[in-house]
């Protein structure tokens, strides 16, 4: 018998959750053209309450054809409950077959609270011949009013060029419990041995799980397998299930617990196209169907050439590095991990922005190395990638501190690839430096929906910076205009400066981006170029949108601008319905970040028309307004429509309005209209653009010849 023992390495995180991560991809725009994004499917309206979209869709080969999951993030962006039992998925080929579809059993998700986010995940068992590609999911209401007691609200299009391929270590979110709970599979062993009967390969590896929730849950009933390319399954076995502190069956808070996992496979099987699945059983006594949870590739590597090529660790990994300290005989310790990477649209081109954090976990000193780095989509290298040091003036680390470092690479919009490796090197020596770390760093492997933009749930603050230069990111509100060529849609973005010296306020760029994937740059409105501790700046974003594309239907993404070079740390934030109507009454009006309050209106004819109104204004006074394309107008008109004034509500500068009675003076067109009544319009006027908030009519207290 000759036995050769091999290197498997594998890697996967896997996370559950209640609020999962909502997907968007990018791609540039030169004008206020839409370019349309290619993700999985859109999302669909829920009657306007909110949104769904399907995210994933994973197939796994079984005796009586495949089964398919399919996992729908619900977004719940109303008032009140949105209570999912009153909808429901069918399943149909784009041929018109039709296949029956169940959903796994978790009763209290069907009722989404406002601002929530859910995953419900549904599954079929389909015949081997189905394309994916071909499915059309589709959703529909109960309804009975309609003859099948149904109406159709929309249909998922699979996008088949983006169906999950997933490449070596990714992350997946898995949407069977409520906790988080994060999964690593260790580097293992594959073992051929060549028997007198024929030959197998024995596969063993660990399986490493960390429950991040509050409390413990039960380890759920996976069962693995590996697929072959050929579509050939073969059984991974538990051999043991332990964690630090000896329990079975339980995943308790913030310990890691460890599964040992075996298999055998004919030495035939090429392990470089074998797939594992983990699958869950979901059905009754009467029968059971494993349901794929996720997948990912396996692959080998020879143990006879260790680091050629390098290995590759999951997005988020902290790789341990070994750092020459002043001398070379002492060894410091620092972690390098990839904390996130986010594609852009930046010009005629998009941008794979990729944030590297380096911390020192030593107790002493530690010369910042410098580092290069690379991005390798689908095996070919971008060229022209840049790492850049976000302080570059520091020259060392104390112990425990960090700097992160922003790798900007250009792509064409119009790519599209489904993996990725960043690859990150420390520069050659030279006369002018000197190596510092001994330790060979792995690549970060990565999926194309990896670099998808997440869209945050409503009112929620969003963190951008490094220590020391922290900003707080929060939507104040948005308003649309309605424009002579669409709608003007403003949103209004509270920067708060989380820190306890005064800062600069950070550049920022973003676009909005429809429901139907099209791109709209925005520009940016001027505001206050510093933030005192704790201090805020309201900043504006608008773009001219069609008529059609409804406010609550738009997210605007955001990040911090790399001068001259890109983008990092963006977010998606969801645009709120437009709700403001003209209000018959002229009291209290909101206009961000001020509070506005309108009372005892008299008017009275001497000569010309005497108008007097109390004012009282309030504002949070750490909130620096920035109001100069925004302005509060009042417009007085006579019974016919005509003008007769327009006065601006100043709310900043030396001319601001005071608390207290304002009296605004004006002429009637004639004796005939304008001195029995006259209306009071107030408008929100941005860029020249009004809209109106309130509208009042007043009659005129007339003095006689005597007066």
């Amino acid at each position: 018998m000759r036995k050769v023992t091999a290197k498997m390495i594998v890697a996967v995180m896997l996370s559950t959750s209640l609020v999962a991560s909502y997907p968007y991809s990018a791609h540039a725009v030169q004008s206020a053209s839409p370019v349309v994004n290619t993700h999985l499917s859109k999302p669909l309206s829920i009657e306007g309450k909110g949104t769904i979209e399907l995210k994933t869709i994973f197939s796994v080969p079984n005796q009586e054809g495949q089964v398919v999951t399919f996992s729908f993030d619900i977004v719940n962006q109303s008032q009140e409950i949105l209570d999912f039992s009153n909808y429901w998925i069918r399943l149909k080929s784009k041929t018109g077959s039709r296949y029956p579809i169940k959903i796994v059993d978790d009763p209290s998700k069907s009722r989404i609270f406002p601002g929530q986010k859910q995953t419900l995940v549904f599954y079929a068992t389909l015949p081997k011949n189905v394309n994916l590609a071909d499915l059309q999911p589709r959703f529909i209401k109960w309804d009975t009013t309609t003859v099948n007691f149904e109406r159709e609200l929309g249909i998922f299009p699979i996008n088949g060029n983006i169906i999950p391929t997933l490449g070596r270590s990714v992350s997946k979110f898995i949407g069977l419990t409520n906790n988080q709970l994060e999964a690593r599979v260790a580097q293992g062993e594959i073992k051929r041995e060549e028997e007198d009967d024929g030959s197998h390969t024995t596969i063993n590896y660990t399986l490493k799980l960390l429950n991040k929730g509050q409390q413990s849950i039960t380890l759920p009933e996976y069962q693995y397998i590996l697929v072959t390319d050929t579509g050939v399954s073969y059984p991974l076995n538990v051999v043991s299930t332990e964690n630090e502190q000896g329990e079975q069956n339980q995943i308790l808070p913030w310990i890691e617990k460890q599964i040992e996992l075996q298999g055998v496979v004919p030495n035939t099987v090429d392990l470089s196209k074998v797939t594992l699945y983990i699958l869950y059983p979901q059905g009754d006594d009467k029968g059971k169907t494993m349901i794929p949870v996720t997948l990912f590739k396996v692959f080998e590597k020879p143990i006879e050439e260790p680091d050629t090529p390098a290995q590759v660790v999951d997005l988020g990994t902290k790789v341990e590095l070994k750092v020459y300290g002043e001398k070379k005989s002492e060894e410091l310790t620092a972690n390098l991990v990839l904390e996130k990477i986010q594609r852009f649209p930046w010009d005629h081109r998009d941008i794979i922005s990729a944030k590297v954090k380096l911390a020192n976990t030593s107790s002493k000193k530690m010369a910042i190395p410098q580092l290069e780095g690379a991005i390798q989509l689908d095996q070919s290298f971008e060229e022209g990638a840049e790492l850049i040091l976000s302080n570059p003036e520091k020259k060392e680390l104390n112990p425990g501190e960090t700097i992160s470092y922003q790798l900007i690479g250009y792509i064409p919009y119009s790519s599209t690839f489904r993996e990725g490796t960043i690859t990150i090197k420390e520069k050659a020596e030279s006369n002018d430096y000197k190596k510092r770390i001994k330790t060979k760093i792995p690549g970060y492997a990565f999926t194309e929906t990896a670099t998808r933009i997440d869209r945050l749930p409503q009112n929620m603050n969003y963190l951008i910076g490094d220590t020391g230069s922290q900003n707080s990111l929060r939507l104040a509100d948005a308003t649309t205009y309605p424009s002579a060529n669409g709608n003007l849609i403003v949103a209004r973005m509270n920067v708060n400066n989380m820190e306890q010296r005064g800062r600069e306020v950070p550049e920022l760029k973003g676009y909005f981006r429809t429901s139907a994937g099209a791109i709209y740059p925005a520009t940016i409105g001027e505001h206050s170029p510093n933030n005192f501790p704790n201090g805020s700046s309201v900043i504006s974003f608008w773009a001219e949108l069609p008529k059609e594309v409804k406010q609550e239907e738009v997210t605007l993404i955001v990040g911090e601008e790399i001068k001259e070079k890109g983008i990092k740390d963006g977010a998606g934030f969801p645009l709120p319905e437009d709700t403001v109507k003209v209000a018959d009454k002229i009291d209290t009006i909101n206009f961000y970040p001020y509070t506005l309050t309108f009372s005892n209106f008299y008017a009275e004819d001497k000569g010309n028309i005497q108008f007097y109104v109390d004012f009282k204004k309030s504002k949070n006074l750490n909130i620096n307004a920035n109001l100069k394309e925004r302005k509060l107008l009042f417009v007085f008109t006579d019974p016919l429509g005509v003008d007769l004034k327009t006065e601006e509500v100043i709310l900043e500068g030396a001319n601001a309005w005071a608390d207290g009675t304002k009296t605004i003076s004006f002429a009637p067109v004639s004796d005939e209209f304008g001195r029995y009544a006259f209306t009071l319009t107030v408008y929100d006027e941005f860029n020249g653009v009004r809209k109106a908030l309130a509208k009042q009519t007043f009659g005129v207290y007339r003095f006689n010849n005597n007066n």
